[in-house]
């Protein structure tokens, strides 16, 4: 695929999980994911496809996704009504992070505990997909994109050229992809909530 400008011309790749991610990812065994109390499309998923558990891939700025070898229930978080299984956490990030599946919906956030503007404390949810098979194929579509865009972006800024100028060309590819993975991760998000991939694609800093 091929972006142009006047400046200059953008090329990407099919973006597609590498069979190196592929392989990295590892099912856990039935008798451990059975118990817990998660949809069974998220069980299915981990008991035959899994995590790269032994592998830490790149988020966004300098933070890695680290995944859990135990799923436990001792993992579980809860934030008002919803419950959350914790699968990993992002390592590098400014305060401690995980990520957990939402046990009644299956969809995928991040997690961390602060303070509200009133001094009281909280657990702060922000969305990366609907379901975990489609956050494990964005993940792995992300790993090929990632270093592709940030190239670009230095070479931009060697030509004293802003790359935010360009993010709707430079980021095109990976939003359409995202778009037929799970359209929901893509859109931007109400008010009230905050999702991942708009604020890692760029357009929308405050998603």
């Amino acid at each position: 695929m091929e972006k142009k400008t006047d400046e200059m011309q953008f090329t990407f790749p099919p973006i597609e999980p590498t069979k190196e991610f592929i392989s990295s990812l590892v099912p856990y065994p039935k008798e451990m994911v059975e118990p817990l109390p998660i949809p069974r499309k998220t069980k299915t998923f981990l008991i035959t496809t899994g995590l790269p558990i032994h592998s830490k891939y790149f988020f966004w700025a300098g933070d890695l996704f680290v995944f859990y070898e135990q799923l436990k229930t001792i993992n579980f978080c809860s934030c008002g009504k919803d419950n959350f299984l914790v699968i990993g956490e992002l390592e590098g990030y400014n305060h401690p992070t995980y990520v957990a599946v939402n046990v009644n919906r299956g969809g995928v956030y991040s997690l961390h505990r602060d303070l509200t503007v009133d001094r009281q404390p909280y657990l702060y949810t922000k969305f990366f997909n609907s379901g975990i098979a489609e956050f494990v194929q964005s993940i792995g579509c992300w790993q090929v994109f990632a270093p592709i865009v940030y190239k670009y972006e230095d070479q931009l800024w060697k030509k004293h050229i802003a790359p935010w100028d360009y993010e709707d060309i430079l980021y095109a590819p990976f939003k359409e992809k995202l778009f037929q993975i799970d359209p929901k991760s893509i859109k931007k998000p109400r008010k009230d909530q905050m999702h991942w991939w708009p604020v890692v694609c760029c357009y929308d800093p405050g998603a």
